[in-house]
């Protein structure tokens, strides 16, 4: 799929993707996960955007919030 020449590639988005339907099965806002998750917003919109990584310490953060079992699950294979 061919993307626009100001269209920015987005590796991520499938994990991103699943980050944002944990967070609004769980009626949570942007900014809500971001406090409670301790990072902050706009690392957050990036990651759900699928144009950054998830690290580790960020993705444990997230699971913790989201009720995600392992980590792991919410990281680029």
């Amino acid at each position: 799929m061919a993307t626009k020449p100001s269209e920015k590639p987005r590796p991520y988005l499938a994990h991103g993707i699943r980050i944002k339907t944990l967070r609004e099965a769980r009626g949570l806002s942007q900014a809500e996960l971001a406090r409670k998750a301790e990072i902050r917003n706009s690392m957050l919109c990036r990651y759900e955007r699928g144009s950054v990584c998830l690290g580790r310490t960020n993705a444990k953060k997230l699971a913790a919030v989201l009720g995600v079992e392992d980590y792991r699950d919410l990281l680029p294979d």
